[in-house]
């Protein structure tokens, strides 16, 4: 029984062995047109000089970066130091304040009107006038 199988089985098998090089050869010519292609490419001069410039330009992309971030940093440490300068002229100034308001005081103090113990505007008016 199974020599009659034989025959048939190999008659199967050289037919499957021709489908798969015929699947093969249409594959060989679907794939050689972009296969040329990509060698062109590989080849071509000008494709070279294109992607030494874009790997250029990627270097100078990532200096420029790291000096973007060098400025931003000094940038935010002058404005602190600015921040830090209008505080101490903030207290500056209410100190000068403080002082003059003192002062002031002081003034108002050493007026004749108070000074004598008079409270009558008539004699704050003669003494000033």
């Amino acid at each position: 029984a199974l020599l009659k199988l034989k025959p048939e089985a190999e008659e199967r098998e050289a037919a499957a062995r021709a489908r798969h090089a015929a699947i093969d050869g249409e594959r060989g010519e679907a794939v050689a047109a972009p296969r040329r292609v990509m060698e062109e490419l590989e080849r071509d001069g000008q494709r070279l000089q294109t992607d030494a410039k874009a790997q250029e330009l990627e270097a100078q992309k990532k200096q420029l970066q790291i000096e973007f971030e060098q400025v931003s940093q000094a940038l935010a440490a002058k404005r602190e130091e600015l921040t830090a300068l209008q505080q101490q002229r903030d207290l500056a100034v209410k100190g000068h304040r403080q002082q003059a308001e003192a002062i002031e005081q002081q003034l108002q103090e050493l007026r004749p009107a108070k000074f004598h113990g008079v409270v009558t505007p008539r004699t704050e008016t003669m003494t000033e006038g």
